[in-house]
């Protein structure tokens, strides 16, 4: 069985527990999802703004549009594919990204697909593998530092990472750069 979500009413919902599920969020508002829980997948379609606030979500996701927010810590997550015309935008807990992350696209708004931003801790580790399925946009903004990938980075496509400080391929397995 599947979860639709067209909008949300009064600004968002206080918590969702998929049981294997998939739950389709298409919002053209902002909106906060406050707990994401238990195993399935999550598609996020639209154009707006959808900050999720916590939980205990284990499933994939897949962005297909608009900006996903998230506070929480994504390493639970098995696998998260953010594609072009969406953005992945995540703070405070830098070093809790999903063990394998696909990349394609500028992001929502031109906003990259993958935005790390806010941090105060000097550095985001990005320890999972990251799959440049198509050519992809990272922006590092906010006081953060240092963007180090730790883990496998590969894929055809071509890779921007934009923002200041230092970008790291700190990893002796599986790397590819291309020009």
């Amino acid at each position: 069985p599947k979860l639709r979500v067209g909008q949300f009413v009064g600004g968002g919902l206080a918590s969702i527990w998929l049981n294997g599920r998939t739950l389709t969020l298409s919002c053209t508002n902002d909106t906060t999802l406050a707990s994401l829980n238990d195993s399935g997948t999550l598609v996020r379609n639209g154009t707006a703004t959808v900050t999720w606030g916590g939980g205990t979500f284990s499933g994939s996701a897949v962005l297909n549009g608009g900006a996903f927010h998230v506070y929480p810590n994504l390493a639970g997550c098995t696998n998260v594919t953010v594609n072009s015309g969406a953005t992945l935008s995540w703070q405070w807990n830098s070093s809790g990204l999903p063990p394998r992350l696909v990349l394609n696209g500028n992001g929502y708004n031109e906003n990259g697909a993958l935005n790390g931003h806010n941090l105060s801790n000097g550095s985001i580790p990005i320890t999972g593998e990251v799959v440049v399925a198509s050519a992809a946009t990272v922006i590092r903004s906010g006081g953060v530092q240092d963007l180090t990938f730790t883990g496998n980075l590969y894929g055809p496509g071509a890779l921007t990472l934009t923002g200041g400080g230092r970008f790291h391929v700190a990893r002796a397995g599986r790397w590819q750069l291309r020009q």
